[in-house]
């Protein structure tokens, strides 16, 4: 699923309409069907004003995987290789 995809889906899993997200995230509604059809691409803070308002992680809007709440842990990236020496001792 592409971002203008993902961007559309996750509005209405708000039920959030075109204009309610437009005037929330401060932009011309044409400018957020501008993002929904792929023409133009939010500038960073409309990013993360985004995913405030929709409560969700940055990450969910570029990957395929399904909407994680702000409340769920996450998990490392890198091994935390003091805590495993620690364990072993």
């Amino acid at each position: 699923m592409s971002f203008t995809q993902r961007l559309g889906q996750l509005s209405r899993d708000a039920k959030l309409t075109q204009r309610d997200l437009a005037l929330r995230l401060d932009v011309d509604r044409r400018t957020l069907q501008r993002y929904e059809l792929g023409q133009i691409f939010p500038f960073p803070e409309t990013l993360v004003a985004l995913v405030t308002i929709l409560g969700l992680r940055f990450e969910v809007l570029f990957t395929l995987a399904p909407p994680m709440p702000l409340d769920l842990p996450v998990r490392r990236a890198v091994p935390d290789f003091e805590n495993d020496r620690e364990e072993r001792a």
